[in-house]
């Protein structure tokens, strides 16, 4: 599953690489960002390997694709965004592999402590650990 993936490249090299895709992002296509060349390599896909979700990745969505999310084996997002909590939420809940790089342009995400992208990093990495520890999915 990839999250917030507009505009593809990210699903453009799973499927090269064999693997199916599930991309969730409620603006998927209206960013602008996407060329010409990734919008007809993801045209020649069918729904039994690239499927697109345009909702947004939060509890709703958890609860509303449940099948879905247990059966994925990893998930991936670049530049979340809004979706980066509900994203260590769900990998903690369901230990779920998992790739994500939050976004470095979005300073309104970063803690006031400590302003700056590391800053950014550090709390979401206490905040995953948090959430693996209350799922037991991480040592003490």
């Amino acid at each position: 599953i990839e999250v917030g993936g507009d505009p593809g490249f990210v699903a453009v090299e799973l499927l090269r690489s064999g693997i199916r895709v599930t991309v969730v992002d409620p603006a998927f296509g209206a960013s602008g960002k996407q060329d010409a060349q990734t919008r007809e390599y993801l045209h020649c896909f069918d729904n039994t390997q690239l499927r697109f979700i345009r909702e947004p990745f939060n509890q709703a969505f958890v609860d509303a694709y449940s099948d879905l999310l247990h059966g994925a084996s990893a998930l991936v997002s670049l530049y979340p965004d809004e979706a980066t909590d509900s994203c260590l939420y769900f990998s903690a809940a369901f230990a779920k592999r998992t790739a994500l790089i939050p976004c470095n342009e979005c300073a309104q995400y970063f803690p006031p402590h400590e302003p700056t992208y590391e800053g950014f990093v550090k709390q979401l990495l206490g905040i995953d650990r948090g959430y693996s520890r209350m799922f037991g999915n991480c040592p003490p």
